[in-house]
């Protein structure tokens, strides 16, 4: 049975992470719109903030922190060969 502060916690990590979400995609748009670098590294930049939001999202909203290790291991796993593979098509 979880106490009514550890759902204000629960609810202040919860609103953190949407906002620092948010952050990110700002950011990301950001990025890719001034265009400082060339277009492989700002695919690269954003893609990593991609990958920092998935991983957010698994951990905070999918609750994988809470998970066995095993999965979050195996989701970072897939991310990071999906993101290998991008880069290399890119």
């Amino acid at each position: 049975m979880t106490t009514q502060s550890e759902h204000r916690r629960d609810a202040r990590l919860l609103l953190a992470t949407w906002f620092f979400l948010l952050v990110l995609t700002a950011g990301s748009f950001w990025i890719a719109d001034i265009n400082i670098a060339p277009g492989a590294a700002t695919a690269a930049v954003v893609l990593g903030l991609a990958v920092l939001k998935a991983h957010l999202i698994m951990g905070v909203f999918m609750e994988m922190r809470e998970a066995p290790r095993v999965w979050m291991i195996a989701m970072s796993a897939f991310l990071l060969a999906l993101t290998g593979a991008l880069i290399a098509l890119f």
